[in-house]
């Protein structure tokens, strides 16, 4: 029956019900889930909202009550008591009461303090009735600590422990004693001058654990200032008492926490199961120190920390929506809220078990998806019943087409007329039916033309076969022709591409890098992609040699130049030996001549050289030069030595060159530099057309030559680059500068 349905038009209707009715479900299911989020966080936002108004007034009145108390404390009564103290430690003792005084028990218990245990010492030996007013004192005491319901009360002024409630070894104790460190008493006083209380917030307290403080100021004091610090057990308060039977449950649990995201109240699991709770601790790695604290004093306050998730909500927002394993050690939504007090920053936490929260709302979820259940059965029901009345003379009317299909001109409609088809349907196939058997008879003449154009059309396919065999001969050959052509072309490109590689030579000399020279820096920008500047040096004995030279040339014949010249240059300097710069220049020169006059073209532009020889030994340096100079600054003063100028003619003239000699002593001066450069950094136009100058370039180094080296450098490149700007390079432009002293 379904395939039946599948095979008609009813399956898409069918199709489109069930996406309907599984959309329906889905955003039913959203909306669901959306209300008993909200309904969830409402519940928790009214607890939450409802315990933080209660603690914040917990907290205002706790303040309102130690004040009220300390009201009631005579200021004149204390400070009869202070002065006894201090007349007791004021006053000079012999060295026989001083033994006695280390040797009682007192000085032990003090740890060694002189003054508390002097006080202590005292107070033992004076009678009952005269320590009367102590003793009313720490009655006194013990009735504010049972009004404010704490665990202890503590007078105190800024130096010491005056009287407590419950502890009579305080007494004399210094505000900084030991157990009392983490109180930072003297800090927390010194507040009160601009306020009338302080919270602490739980820090060890003596030897009996974690507590909490508050610090009251007592007012209407005349000569000095005294204070009252009441200490809880944060252990002893119980949150979960202020939740009414609709929301106290085993899985709401309500507890504080610091800013720190660590416990300040005591959880539910602990004081049902602390060995559970503990047992957690351990396995999250908490020291077995800690853990052995936490069992002796019954509390994890100060040591258990709430999931991070809810410590980074509760710090961003004043009550805040999170969800996460709990403290209690299961799924739960919690809800925080800020509690804040001077020297307080807590965080109110109401937890609730995810299960429990959602537990009504999963019974009406689990309805109301059944309901949609039952009604798309039923719906679908219904579409699959009408489906099959309605497909019962649509399938009549597709037989009788198949029939019209197969069997055109024996196809009868009246066969079909008692199956379900109405009559003028039955009407409409009979002059369907007419007209497939008018164009049937029509396709059979249509074949038979097409049978006698394709006994045609193969006789023209045969001839156009000879014709074709005789193009892909040609085509073949044509193909063949191109691909020698291009294996021609990528052979000849290999091998242009290899020359190229080896003519690209580098600008300059390695030697460079090895010489025994310690301060010097070359600036290279070359024209083209192979360079007409070069730089050679050498090293021999006690002397270096230095050159950079300008070929003139670019390109291949650059590379040639280069590799010519460099070859020249180091027959004379290596193998001939020559020292005297002049000597050196004027034997280049010849060289080259000899090649021009071999009717060599490559050196028909002339040469630009600049020879530097440095007798180290004799601390001199020599200088000759061809169509270029140098710039020397010795100390702070600058030359330019100017090298001989040859032109073209002369050059390749029969007549002898003499190279002029320039001296550079380096002695009696403390900073000598030497600045070589090719003609192509004083012609390089900028984007106005105006070149750079050699009166430029000397400026330039004046600024510069106090800078190292390497800034030296950084600053000459910089400002040759930024000269350039857009403009097209004119020549290949080349700079070294030698340190020398």
């Amino acid at each position: 029956m379904f395939r039946k349905i599948q095979s008609s038009i009813f399956s898409y209707f069918f199709t489109i019900v069930v996406l309907a009715l599984f959309v329906l479900v889905v955003v039913v299911n959203s909306i669901l889930t959306r209300f008993e989020n909200k309904a969830v966080e409402e519940r928790l936002e009214d607890v939450t909202l409802a315990i933080a108004d209660y603690l914040d007034k917990t907290v205002s009145s706790e303040v309102k009550t130690a004040y009220l108390l300390s009201e009631t404390l005579s200021a004149d009564h204390i400070d009869e008591i202070e002065q006894r103290f201090s007349s007791y430690t004021d006053k000079k003792r012999s060295k026989k009461e001083w033994e006695k005084i280390k040797s009682s028990s007192f000085y032990q218990q003090s740890n060694n303090d002189s003054l508390q245990s002097i006080i202590q010492y005292e107070l033992n030996k004076t009678s009952d009735h005269k320590k009367k007013d102590v003793n009313e004192l720490v009655i006194q005491l013990h009735h504010f600590q049972k009004i404010a319901a704490v665990e202890e009360v503590i007078l105190l002024n800024k130096e010491r422990i005056i009287a407590s409630s419950n502890r009579k070894e305080l007494i004399g104790k210094p505000t900084n004693g030991e157990g009392l460190e983490a109180l930072n008493l003297k800090r927390n006083i010194k507040l009160l001058d601009q306020q009338n209380y302080q919270w602490i917030d739980l820090v060890n307290y003596l030897n009996i654990g974690k507590r909490i403080f508050l610090l009251s100021k007592i007012p209407n004091t005349t000569s000095e200032s005294y204070y009252l610090l009441y200490v809880y057990d944060a252990n002893q308060w119980n949150l979960n008492a202020q939740l009414s039977n609709v929301e106290a449950s085993e899985t709401v649990d309500i507890y504080l926490i610091g800013k720190d995201g660590k416990l300040r109240t005591s959880i539910r699991s602990f004081n049902q199961n602390p060995s559970e709770v503990l047992l957690r601790l351990s396995q999250q790695g908490v020291a077995e120190s800690e853990l052995g604290k936490a069992k002796k004093n019954n509390s994890i306050i100060g040591l258990l920390q709430v999931p991070e998730e809810i410590t980074a909500a509760s710090n961003n927002n004043i009550i805040s929506l999170s969800e996460g394993v709990s403290v209690n050690g299961m799924n739960a939504i919690f809800m925080t809220h800020w509690l804040k007090s001077e020297g307080i920053d807590w965080r109110v936490v109401v937890e609730w078990g995810k299960d429990e929260a959602f537990a009504q709302w999963y019974k009406v979820r689990f309805y109301i998806n059944a309901l949609l259940f039952v009604i798309g059965i039923f719906f679908l029901l219904g579409v699959i019943y009408g489906g099959r009345r309605l497909a019962k003379p649509i399938y009549a009317l597709k037989n009788a087409l198949d029939e019209l299909a197969d069997q055109p001109l024996t196809f009868n409609y009246m066969n079909f007329s008692e199956k379900g088809i109405s009559n003028d349907m039955l009407q409409k196939m009979d002059v369907v039916g007419s007209e497939v058997k008018r164009l049937h008879e029509l396709q059979r003449e249509m074949e038979k033309k097409l049978s006698e154009s394709s006994n045609i059309v193969t006789q023209q396919h045969k001839k156009n076969e000879s014709l074709s065999s005789k193009e892909q001969s040609l085509i073949a050959d044509n193909q063949k022709l191109s691909l020698q052509i291009k294996d021609l072309e990528q052979e000849i490109d290999a091998h242009y591409k290899a020359v190229k590689k080896i003519l690209k030579l580098g600008m300059y000399d390695s030697s460079l890098y090895h010489l025994s020279l310690e301060n010097h820096f070359h600036i290279h920008k070359a024209k083209e992609e192979i360079s007409g500047d070069f730089i050679c040096t050498y090293e021999r004995d006690s002397r270096v040699f230095f050159f950079l030279g300008d070929t003139g040339k670019d390109s291949i014949k650059a590379a040639l130049s280069r590799m010519v010249i460099t070859s020249i240059i180091n027959e004379v300097v290596n193998v001939k030996r020559l020292a005297s710069a002049s000597r050196i220049l004027e034997t280049i020169n010849k060289n080259v001549f000899e090649l021009t006059k071999s009717e060599d073209l490559i050196f028909n532009d002339g040469l630009k050289l600049s020879v530097c020889v440095w007798d180290r030994q004799k601390q001199m340096v020599e200088f000759s030069g061809l169509n270029q100079s140098v710039f020397v600054i010795r100390d702070e003063n600058f030359e330019e030595l100017i090298g001989d100028e040859l032109t073209t003619n002369a050059s390749n003239s029969e007549s002898q060159f003499i190279a002029n000699t320039h001296y550079i002593p380096l002695n009696r001066v403390k900073n000598v530099e030497l600045y070589l450069f090719s003609d192509g950094v004083i012609y390089q136009n900028n984007s106005e057309q105006a070149p750079f100058t050699q009166k430029r370039l000397k400026e330039l180094l004046i600024d510069v030559h106090s800078e190292e080296l390497n800034v030296q450098k950084e600053y000459i490149e910089k400002t040759f680059i930024e000269w350039k700007g857009d403009h097209p390079q004119n020549d290949d432009a080349s700079i070294l500068g030698i340190k020398l002293i």
